[in-house]
């Protein structure tokens, strides 16, 4: 992020679309979906609710590995663990 923060930028609001959040046209979709859904059906509400949550937190990790992890260039300061 440090030497390319606009791609961090929109890649973070890609990555946050791709994640079904309610400012994006997805959000619809997802919307619809849940809707179809039964509400007897309770096993499916559970594993559709957590197929979408691992899709958030693996969207999101690689948000983290890509954007947010050590500087290529060993000159820039790094926090350490213990501070």
């Amino acid at each position: 992020m440090y030497q390319h923060p606009i791609w961090a930028f929109w890649f973070l609001i890609a990555c946050l679309a791709f994640v079904c959040l309610p400012f994006t046209p997805s959000f619809i979709g997802i919307d619809l979906m849940f809707s179809h859904i039964d509400h007897d059906e309770y096993a499916l509400i559970f594993l559709t609710s957590i197929s979408f949550l691992v899709l958030e937190l693996s969207a999101l990790r690689i948000y983290a590995r890509l954007f947010l992890g050590p500087h290529k260039k060993q000159t820039h300061p790094i926090a350490y663990r213990s501070s």
